[in-house]
């Protein structure tokens, strides 16, 4: 229930005549949201990335990395204000979740500010046309305690939120210090949360050609569209600008007067210079131990002849990575770590959950730090919000499921983009995406599982942020891996099937090779030579009476765009051919022996299918 001093939903407070109004500040909040509750409007997202780390030009992704930034930031709370807009996207409806999986002893806090303006583009918002109670009951079902805020009237609303904002952060600390102590008993808290409800284009135009706009879905559009043309318009526009009363704000000569100053915070208080708003400041390079500690021993004798699932060394330097990084690596996976043979983080870490466990259960607790739920959206968006905080993780999926969050990615991308052109912004580790379960090796799941569109994402991002690395066998992930991780402002995409496959190269054949991106491997003979173009596809397995060993295993995926660098890392070899992308197009990088001929497609009736 809201406390008694928060207006219920139906409640107007009148204005008090003789009450003196009070210099308030506004305080300024990370947003995702299109609209904003503050008189100031909200900065718009063009080609500078804003200080904000949640905001881009996407929707639904707010909560999402504000839980990211949250998570092992004990002395970090998160304002997240989502707009009723917003709520209705996928993304968002699925990130209420995330309090099921912050843990208030080494986490910090989030609270959202859902702000229900009651319209969008062209039609109102469902939540905002809900009755209140339902609202209520929604948020309070997802672990949320709710305070409502309604009104506007000014200045008593700014009042009325400052009320909500400090009863939040009282209930945040207690909820903390009781984790702290020994008289938690373990049980998710119930974190509070506001709902700020104000008419949309609250203080603007009212009506404009005897049309009303503000309080409705037409204040989302210009409301003065015609100003050039029409006086009228011009009028509103001065009236409108006048009534923020920019004489009482500024000084003659432009700058703020001594009264803004003021009210205004000094120092890292200010959002624009919170180091967590730019967590390159706070960004502590990975600790990563030698990869000898992995390898797979290859020999002449046993290359190309012995198979091992390569994703299980990530997973073995991702172990020893949460253990020596305790607060400064997560792993973001939806519901598949095991099945993408990375379960050996489960050897120091379980997975995070704050609701319920049994005794079914296994590897679960409030303690864990591996980050499992069935939402790619929640998973790359916490991973943005831990990265743009400056720590470090890597999001794995099946490759098939990696365009559910492609957008995520592409805006990933033009984050970093943007922010290798300010000087100012500090570099934040890499957005690391691991892609297993591969197109053409999915097994019993078949063609609803192919979709390997996501190395098209990434290969058109700009050449300075998208990377896309194809490693053959477990060294040459290995030593990916440790590229990755040192990596800063890059979109990261490794490619690496989780079944079984031959093992080709040694550790320091694997440096070699990863080093400059391509290479010629003499040493590797196919059976059949695979042809030296682009588009061409091998069968992973050898066909009925071929002898194992070589053979590349996945379409050459490369198209013409002056973008992201591509490490094919092995694809296309024959007869010591390699295939490299540069610049746009994939070329032979050297010849030797005749020319490999076509490889045809074979008939479904002919590949045998790999032993699970």
């Amino acid at each position: 229930m809201a406390p008694q001093w928060c207006p219920p939903p139906t409640w107007r407070a009148p204005t008090p005549s003789a009450s003196p109004a009070s210099p308030l500040t506004p305080t300024a909040w990370p947003s995702s949201s299109a609209s904003s509750p503050h008189r100031v409007a909200s900065p718009p997202m063009h080609r500078s990335p804003p200080r904000a780390p949640s905001t881009r030009a996407a929707r639904g992704y707010a909560l999402s990395h504000a839980f990211g930034a949250a998570f092992d930031n004990p002395d970090l709370i998160v304002a997240a204000v989502v707009g009723d807009g917003e709520a209705e996207t996928g993304a968002l409806e699925g990130s209420w979740k995330s309090v099921s999986f912050l843990n208030p002893e080494h986490d910090g806090a989030v609270l959202p500010i859902l702000h229900l303006n009651g319209g969008k583009i062209a039609s109102p918002t469902v939540l905002s046309r809900k009755d209140p109670d339902e609202v209520q009951a929604l948020l309070e079902g997802h672990g949320y305690e709710v305070i409502w805020v309604e009104g506007e009237d000014l200045p008593w609303m700014h009042e009325r939120f400052a009320n909500a904002l400090t009863y939040a952060y009282d209930r945040i600390k207690a909820i903390q210090t009781e984790a702290c102590s020994e008289n938690w008993d373990g049980e998710r808290p119930v974190w509070p949360m506001i709902i700020l409800r104000t008419p949309k284009g609250w203080t603007g135009p009212h009506t404009v050609d005897h049309k009303i706009y503000e309080g409705t879905w037409r204040s989302h559009q210009v409301p003065l569209d015609g100003m050039k043309e029409d006086e009228k318009q011009l009028r509103l526009l001065e009236e409108w600008l006048r009534s923020y009363r920019p004489e009482e704000l500024f000084n003659p000569d432009g700058t703020l007067t001594d009264l803004v100053r003021a009210n205004n915070p000094a120092g890292e208080l200010r959002m624009s210079a919170n180091p967590h708003a730019n967590g390159g400041l706070l960004t502590r390079d990975l600790k990563l131990r030698d990869l000898s500690n992995y390898e797979r021993e290859v020999t002449d004798e046993t290359r190309g002849r012995i198979k091992a699932e390569s994703t299980r060394t990530l997973g073995e330097i991702m172990r020893d990575a949460y253990e020596d990084n305790p607060d400064n690596f997560r792993l973001f996976c939806p519901d598949e770590t095991n099945s993408n043979r990375l379960g050996a983080v489960f050897e120091v870490s379980d997975r995070t959950f704050m609701e319920r466990t049994d005794l079914i259960d296994e590897k679960l607790s409030r303690k864990g730090r591996v980050m499992e739920v069935l939402s790619e959206h929640n998973c790359h968006g916490w991973l943005d919000g831990y990265n743009l905080t400056g720590r470090h993780g890597l999001y794995a999926s099946y490759e098939a499921f990696g365009m559910v969050s492609a957008s995520m990615t592409m805006q990933a991308g033009k984050w970093f983009q943007e922010a290798n052109h300010l000087d100012w912004r500090a570099k934040t580790p890499s957005l690391n995406i691991l892609l297993s379960s591969t197109c053409w090796r999915n097994d019993h799941n078949g063609f609803s599982h192919q979709a390997p569109e996501l190395l098209n994402v990434v290969l058109n991002m700009n050449k300075a942020v998208g990377r896309i690395y194809l490693p053959v066998d477990a060294n040459s992930l290995a030593v990916v891996s440790e590229k990755i991780f040192a990596d800063r402002n890059k979109v990261n995409l490794v490619i690496q099937d989780k079944q079984p496959q031959l093992q080709y190269m040694s550790l320091d054949e694997a440096k070699d090779h990863v080093g400059p991106g391509s290479g010629v491997q003499a040493r590797l003979r196919c059976p059949r030579p695979a042809p030296a173009a682009a588009g061409a596809l091998r069968p992973l397995w050898p066909l009925p009476g071929e002898p194992p060993g070589g053979g590349f295993v996945r379409r050459q995926a490369c198209r013409r765009s002056p973008v992201a660098e591509i490490y094919p890392l092995g694809y296309g070899v024959c007869r010591g051919v390699s295939m490299r992308t540069s610049a746009s197009v994939c070329i032979p990088v050297e010849r030797r022996g005749p020319p490999c001929p076509p490889l045809p497609i074979p008939p479904a009736d002919r590949i045998q299918p790999p032993s699970p």
